[in-house]
């Protein structure tokens, strides 16, 4: 199906397979809305739903968030044809903070995510 995908009011569609021409952040998300069968005209150029992503905002006062996600291979099991496991550590990580820089008038968000994978193969 072909869905358009707007995000913070900008279309964010890849035109050739009308998928979501990149990820946001999920905590970065603030909020967000898919409309379908009801969808107005204005949200024209594809027959599907309409997806429309807000990114969040500072507030008056500082939050952030800090994450890891970790898989390694102590818990995995061993392929059928190896006689031992591969290697494998997967590391996801991230952080955000949201503020203010003026109170009641000027606010800032920023997220960061990065990740590293080591992986072994069997042969």
């Amino acid at each position: 199906m072909q869905n358009s995908f707007v995000y913070d009011g900008v279309p964010a569609k890849d035109p050739d397979s009308y998928n979501f021409a990149f990820s946001p952040p999920l905590d970065a998300i603030g909020q967000f809305r898919v409309q379908t069968n009801t969808s107005p005209s204005a949200y024209g150029g594809a027959p599907g739903a309409h997806v429309d992503v807000a990114t969040k905002s500072g507030t008056n006062a500082f939050h952030g968030t800090l994450w890891e996600f970790n898989r390694n291979d102590a818990l995995a099991a061993r392929n059928y044809f190896s006689t031992t496991k591969p290697r494998l550590n997967r590391n996801q990580f991230g952080a955000n903070l949201g503020g203010p820089i003026r109170k009641n008038a000027l606010f800032f968000f920023v997220n960061w995510e990065s990740g590293r994978q080591v992986q072994g193969t069997t042969g």
